[in-house]
C-alpha cells in the first residue's frame, strides 16, 4: 500500500482541517462500534455532543497541524470540554502529530490536563500520527483512507465502491446479520459463504423497500474483499481463497453513465490482474433503473455472466419491480433469495445495543400496552422508525403512525427515492402520488381484488389525470412500482404483468386514508364494500385511524360517532352489549313458546320426526320421492325444520336426497324479508349450514351476508336511538331557524324513512311508534308537509298502524294556527276506534280526542263558549270510557300533565273532577330537598378549599340530600369553582361519568339538567378542553343528542348540525 502522506489530505473543495475532522468522526465512530452520531456540531471543547455507549459518555477533539503538536491549542480545547461536559467518562484527542514531550517527560501542559481530568475522573485518549496511520491502514478503514488521500494502488476496488456511511454503520452494533430465505421458504444463515457456494453465476437479492438490501452488498463488498480482517496480509489471504475481487457498483449511476463505460472504469481502477483474479459483481440497486435503461444493464450483466472472468454476479432489486421480471427473459436459471420479515427479537437487540434506557423501557411497556404494533414491524426500516418515534407514540398508535413515516422517507428522502421532481405531474407532487396511492388500493378492495393488472393500473392513471402522455404515465406507475409494491407477476405477454402492494400495511395506509372521505360522505360504504366483516381491521386499524385524526382535527361530531360505533361493537363500558340483551330476549321468548303448542310448534316437532323417519333408512329413490312430497307448501311440515333436523341426524342422507332447488323457497323468503333483523341473520347462518354440504361458494356468501348484516346493526326492539334520539335531534332542527324549509324537509325525509324502516324491522313498543313520533316534531312548524307525511304513511301496508296517534299532533298544529271549530271536529272523524280480543275498545281514541279537547278548551284563539263545549265534550269521553271499561287508559305515566291542566278546568267549569292519580308517587317528587338549589349554589360560592369543594360533589351526589340543578347559571358556578380551586374539572367530569353522563339522561334526578353543565364547561375558555377531551371517550350511545342539546343552548349552530347529520348517516348504516 501506498505510505499515507498528509499532505495530499483532503477533498476537493474543503480544508484540511475540516477532511480531518470529518476523518477522525469516521474512526471515532467506528473505535465506538456505533452507526453515526446524529448531532454532528462543534461544542464547546469537543467536536461533537457527548454519545453514550453502554454507560459509558465519550466525546472526542481532532486537531490537524501543520508543523508540530500544539499543547496550547489542545489545552485550552480540552479544558472547555471537560468544565462543559464534566460528566464525560473519556475523550479521544485525534492529531496528524505526535505528542511533543520535555526531555523525556510529560510537559506541563498535559499534566495539567492529566490533572484536570483526573478531578473529573476522565480519562483521556491520544490517538495521534503513528496510532492514526496504523488505524488508516487496517482493511476496514481503508476505504476511509482511499476517500481522503486519494490512494490508488491494488486495493483499489474499494474506491469508489464503498460508502464510508454505510461501512461505518456496518462495522457498528447496529447491525444485524439479516434472516435470508431461498425460494423454496428454506431458512440460510452465513450468507456470504452460501453465496460464493451456489454453482448459478447470478444471484438475485430481494427484499422489501427498507428491508437492508444495500446495507447486505456493503457487507459483501467488505467480507469478500477481506476489508474485516485485522491487516493487509489477511485481507490478501481472502482475495486469494475467494480467487476473486468484490466491486460494489451502484447501478443509479447507469442513469448518467454507460453501463460498459461504469465497468470499464472500475476494472481500470484496480492493479490486479483480472487474468490471476475473476472478479464478483455486486450491483445494487436494479430497481431504481428506467425499463429501457434496465434492459441494456441486463443486456450487459447477462454478457458478463458468460466471461470466465466473471465468478458471481449478486444483483439487489426491490421485491415488487418489474425490472426483477426483465431478469428472468435473460437468466434462466436465475437464483432470488431474500430477505425474511424480522420478529421481536430484532426490536429487542436493536434497542438494547443503543443503550438507552429510557427507550428500552418504553419498549417494555409497549409489549404490554400496545403489543399489535410492535408484531407489525417486520423490517429493520421500521425498527430504526420505532427507535426515532417511540418516545411520540401512545398505547393507541397503528402501524399506520409509523408508515406515515415511513411513506414521507420513501417518497422524499434521496436515499429511498428517485427523483420525484422529474415525474410530469402538477405540484405538490408527493401528495399527487399519495392521493393516486389512495385510488389504487380504494379501487381495487372494492373489487376484492389485491393483485393488480398493470393495464388497470394504466388506465386508472390516465383517467385521473387526462392530459398525462404515455411516457410520463410509465414513468410514474415505475416510480410507485419502486416505492411500494411488493411481487410482480407475469404471463407471457407484459400487458398481463401484476401488482401487489410491497406490504400489505401499505395498501391498509392508503386504503384507510381514502376510506375515511367515503365513509365521511356515505358510511355504509363499510357495508357494501364487505369490510365491517372484517373486525380486525375495523377495530384495530380503521377507527383508531379515524380516532386519531378527529382528535386533530378536534372533530367533536366524528369522536361522537367513533363512540358509538364502540357502543355498537360491544365496546361500551357503560352500555350492556346488545347482542347480549338479544340474546336474553329472545332465550325469554323461547321459554314461554316452549309452553304452547301453537300451529308452528307442531308442524316443527312433526318435521323433525319426518326427518329421524329418513335417517334411519337406506337413502334411494323412493325416499327422494317420498321427500318430494312432504316438503309441498300444502302439507303440514317446515321444509326448513325437516331439512335441518335432516342434516343433524343423518348428514349421508341429506346429501343424496336434498337438492339445490329444494332450497330456492328458503333462500327466496329471506330475499323478501320483512320481519325484524335478528331473525333475518339467524336465517343466514341457518341457510349456509343447510348449504354448506351442497355448494360451498353458496354456503360461504350466506355466512358472510350473516356477519356482514348483523355486524354493527340497530339494536332491535330495545333501540331507541332513532325513535327517541334522532327525533329528540330533530325537533332542535325546527325550532331553530338555522335552516331553510327545504333543507329542514329534506332532513325530516331522511329521518322519516328511518322511522319507518325501524319500525319494519323492529318488533317493541320502542320503536313502532318513530314516524308518528316524527309527524308530531313537524305538525308544531309546517302543517302541510306534516299532513304529506302523514298520508304517506296511510300508503305503507308494511307497517303497524295507528291512526289516533298520526291525526293528533296535526289537529294541535291546526288549534295553534286558528282553525275553525268545524275544520277541527271534522277532521276528528278520521278518529277510528279499535277493539281488544274481548270487545272492548282501545284506549288510544279515548286519550287522543281527550287531548285534542284540552287543547281546544285552554286555546285563547276560540270564544270562551268553544271552549266550554270543548271541556264538556272531555268530560263526556272521560265518562264514555269508564263505562265502557276502557283498560289502562288515562295512566299518569303517560298523561300526568294533562291531568292536571283538566283538574283545573274542572275546578273552572265547576265539574267534579272524574280522573284519578296514580297512588305510587313519581321518584323525583317523593323526598324533599334538604337543601334547595339556591342554597346549594350559595355553599359552593363560599366554597375555597379543595376539602369544601370535595365535599360538595359528594352532597350532590348523595340522592338522600335531593339536590337538584335546574338551572344554567347554578352549573356554571359550581364548575367556575371547581376551577377556581383545582385548576381542572376532574371532580365534575368524574361526576358526569359516575352518573353515565351523556350516555344517558336518565340515571340520576340531575341527569336530564347535565346539557346546561356540560354547556357552561364547553362555555369557559378554561374548561373547555377538558371538557372535550371527556366527551372524546364517553359520549355513548345517547350522547349524541345530549352533546347536541349543550350546543344548542350555547348557539353553536355549526356543531350541532355537525353532530346532527353525522347522526342520521350512523342511522342509516345501523338500519338499512
Amino acid at each position: 500500500m501506498q505510505q499515507i502522506s498528509w499532505g495530499s489530505l483532503g477533498l476537493i473543495g474543503e480544508s484540511k482541517q475540516k477532511s480531518f475532522e470529518d476523518l477522525c468522526l469516521f474512526l471515532f465512530c467506528r473505535d465506538l462500534k456505533i452507526s453515526t452520531i446524529e448531532a454532528y456540531q462543534n461544542q464547546p471543547g469537543i467536536e461533537t455532543e457527548p454519545v453514550e455507549v453502554n454507560g459509558v459518555k465519550y466525546g472526542f477533539q481532532s486537531k490537524f497541524f501543520e508543523s508540530s503538536f500544539k499543547w496550547g491549542q489542545v489545552k485550552n480545547s480540552i479544558k472547555k470540554g471537560i468544565n462543559n461536559f464534566p460528566y464525560l467518562d473519556e475523550i479521544y484527542i485525534y492529531s496528524n502529530k505526535d505528542k511533543t514531550l520535555q526531555g523525556s517527560k510529560k510537559t506541563d501542559s498535559e499534566k495539567e490536563l492529566d490533572k484536570l481530568a483526573k478531578q473529573h475522573n476522565i480519562t483521556l485518549r491520544y490517538v495521534t500520527d503513528t496510532a492514526l496511520l496504523k488505524k488508516l491502514s487496517e482493511p476496514k478503514n481503508l476505504d476511509i483512507a482511499q476517500l481522503y488521500f486519494g490512494l490508488s494502488d491494488e486495493f483499489s476496488f474499494i474506491k469508489n465502491s464503498l460508502d464510508p456511511e454505510v461501512a461505518t454503520f456496518t462495522q457498528s452494533k447496529d447491525y444485524f446479520e439479516l434472516p435470508f430465505a431461498d425460494t423454496d421458504n428454506k431458512n440460510i444463515t452465513v450468507i456470504p459463504d452460501k453465496l460464493i457456494s451456489i454453482d448459478e453465476k447470478v444471484i438475485f437479492i430481494l427484499g422489501n423497500p427498507g428491508s437492508g438490501k444495500s446495507i447486505t452488498l456493503h457487507k459483501l463488498l467488505q467480507v469478500y474483499g477481506g476489508l474485516e480482517e485485522e491487516n493487509e496480509k489477511q485481507m490478501m489471504d481472502v482475495l486469494i481463497k475467494n480467487n476473486a475481487i468484490p466491486i460494489l457498483i451502484n447501478l443509479r449511476n447507469c442513469a448518467t453513465s454507460s453501463f460498459e463505460e461504469i465497468i470499464r472504469n472500475r476494472k481500470n481502477d484496480h492493479k490486479i490482474s483480472d487474468k490471476e483474479f475473476q472478479i464478483i459483481y455486486l450491483f445494487d440497486g436494479l430497481d431504481e433503473l428506467s425499463e429501457k435503461v434496465a434492459d441494456n444493464v441486463l443486456f450487459q450483466v447477462h454478457e458478463l455472466a458468460k466471461k470466465r472472468t466473471t465468478q458471481k454476479i449478486i444483483i439487489s432489486c426491490r421485491s415488487g419491480n418489474i425490472n426483477r421480471l426483465k431478469a428472468k427473459n435473460y437468466f434462466r436459471d436465475l437464483i432470488e433469495l431474500k430477505i425474511q420479515d424480522l420478529d421481536e427479537n430484532y426490536i429487542d437487540r436493536f434497542f438494547e445495543v443503543k443503550g438507552n434506557e429510557k427507550k428500552s423501557g418504553m419498549l417494555t411497556e409497549f409489549k404490554k400496552n400496545n403489543l399489535e404494533l410492535i408484531k407489525d414491524i417486520k423490517d429493520m426500516l421500521l425498527i430504526k422508525l420505532l427507535w426515532d418515534t417511540i418516545e411520540d407514540l401512545d398505547s393507541s398508535s397503528t402501524i399506520l403512525d409509523i408508515f406515515s413515516e415511513k411513506i414521507s422517507l420513501l417518497v422524499d428522502n434521496p436515499k429511498h427515492r428517485k427523483n420525484i421532481t422529474q415525474l410530469n405531474i402538477l405540484n405538490p407532487k408527493k401528495d399527487a402520488i399519495i392521493e393516486f396511492c389512495q385510488d389504487i388500493s380504494y379501487e381495487f378492495q372494492k373489487k376484492f381484488q389485491f393483485k393488480i393488472p398493470l393495464k388497470d393500473l394504466q388506465e386508472l392513471l390516465l383517467e385521473k389525470f387526462e392530459r398525462l402522455d404515455y411516457k410520463s404515465a410509465n414513468e410514474i406507475i415505475d416510480f410507485i412500482s419502486d416505492a411500494f409494491f411488493e411481487n410482480v407477476y407475469s404471463s407471457p405477454s407484459e400487458l398481463n404483468i401484476n401488482f401487489i402492494f410491497q406490504h400489505r400495511r401499505y395498501q391498509e395506509y392508503f386504503f384507510t386514508q381514502r376510506l375515511k372521505k367515503e365513509y365521511e360522505f356515505n358510511p355504509r360504504i363499510i357495508r357494501s364494500l364487505n369490510i365491517i366483516s372484517n373486525r380486525e381491521y375495523i377495530e384495530r386499524l380503521f377507527l383508531k385511524y379515524l380516532r386519531k385524526e378527529y382528535i386533530k382535527e378536534d372533530n367533536i361530531a366524528g369522536l361522537i360517532e367513533m363512540n358509538l360505533f364502540d357502543t355498537y361493537l360491544g365496546n361500551n363500558k357503560g352500555f350492556k352489549d346488545i347482542r347480549a340483551t338479544i340474546r336474553d330476549y329472545l332465550s325469554c321468548i323461547t321459554q314461554h313458546n316452549d309452553k304452547s303448542y301453537s300451529k308452528n310448534k307442531l308442524k316443527m316437532q312433526i318435521s323433525a320426526l319426518w326427518a329421524n323417519i329418513f335417517a334411519i333408512n337406506k337413502a334411494d329413490q323412493s325416499l327422494e320421492k317420498l321427500k318430494n312430497i312432504l316438503v309441498k307448501k300444502d302439507n303440514s311440515i317446515s321444509p326448513y325444520s325437516f331439512f335441518k333436523e335432516l342434516q343433524e341426524s343423518s348428514p349421508t342422507v341429506f346429501n343424496k336426497i336434498v337438492r339445490r332447488n329444494d332450497l330456492f323457497d328458503i333462500e327466496e323468503s329471506l330475499s323478501n324479508w320483512k320481519r325484524e333483523y335478528s331473525s333475518y341473520v339467524d336465517k343466514c347462518f341457518e341457510l349456509s349450514i343447510l348449504l354448506s354440504s351442497i355448494n360451498s361458494a353458496e354456503a360461504k356468501y350466506y355466512l358472510e351476508k350473516g356477519v356482514t348484516e348483523g355486524i354493527l346493526r340497530h339494536g332491535w326492539h330495545k333501540d331507541i336511538i332513532v325513535s327517541y334520539y334522532l327525533i329528540e335531534g330533530l325537533e332542535i332542527i325546527w325550532n331553530r331557524n338555522w335552516l331553510t324549509i327545504v333543507d329542514k324537509r329534506n332532513i325530516t325525509e331522511q329521518v322519516f324513512n328511518l322511522a319507518i324502516k325501524v319500525s319494519m324491522i323492529t318488533d317493541g313498543d320502542e320503536t313502532w311508534r318513530s314516524p308518528y313520533r316524527v309527524i308530531k316534531v313537524v305538525s308544531q312548524h309546517d302543517l302541510s308537509f306534516a299532513e304529506n307525511l302523514r298520508q304517506e304513511l296511510e300508503r305503507n301496508h308494511e307497517i303497524r298502524k295507528s291512526n289516533s296517534l298520526a291525526i293528533t299532533p296535526i289537529l294541535i298544529g291546526k288549534i295553534d294556527h286558528g282553525y275553525l271549530i268545524y275544520d277541527i271536529k271534522e277532521e276528528m272523524k278520521k278518529y277510528r276506534i279499535e277493539y281488544d280480543y274481548e270487545g272492548v275498545p282501545r284506549r288510544e281514541i279515548f286519550e287522543e280526542k281527550f287531548i285534542i279537547y284540552l287543547k281546544l278548551a285552554e286555546s285563547e284563539l276560540y270564544s270562551e263558549s268553544d271552549r266550554k263545549l270543548a271541556f264538556d265534550e272531555a268530560y263526556e269521553l272521560i265518562n264514555d270510557s269508564q263505562r265502557m271499561g276502557v283498560k289502562y287508559a288515562f295512566k299518569d305515566e303517560d298523561l300526568k300533565e294533562e291531568k292536571q291542566r283538566y283538574e283545573k278546568l274542572c275546578a273552572k267549569y265547576d265539574k267534579t273532577f272524574n280522573l284519578k292519580y296514580s297512588t305510587t308517587q313519581d321518584y323525583k317528587e317523593r323526598r324533599t330537598p334538604v337543601i334547595s338549589e339556591q342554597e346549594f349554589v350559595n355553599e359552593v360560592k363560599k366554597s375555597i378549599s379543595k376539602n369544601a369543594i370535595f365535599g360538595k360533589y359528594r352532597k350532590l351526589k348523595n340522592y338522600k340530600n335531593g339536590i337538584i340543578l335546574k338551572e344554567y347559571d347554578s352549573w356554571k358556578v359550581l364548575i367556575d369553582k371547581t376551577y377556581e380551586v383545582y385548576e381542572n374539572i376532574s371532580l365534575f367530569t368524574d361526576y358526569l361519568e359516575s352518573c353515565y353522563y351523556p350516555d344517558s339522561d336518565f340515571m340520576t334526578a340531575n341527569s336530564s339538567y347535565l346539557y346546561k353543565a356540560l354547556a357552561a364547561a364547553l362555555d369557559n375558555i378554561n374548561t373547555r378542553q377538558e371538557i372535550l377531551s371527556y366527551l372524546y371517550e364517553n359520549s355513548g350511545h345517547g350522547g349524541f343528542i345530549n352533546i347536541m342539546k349543550a350546543f344548542e343552548l350555547l348557539e353553536d349552530k355549526n356543531t350541532c348540525l355537525s353532530i346532527y347529520k353525522r347522526a342520521i348517516k350512523f342511522c342509516e348504516l345501523i338500519v338499512y
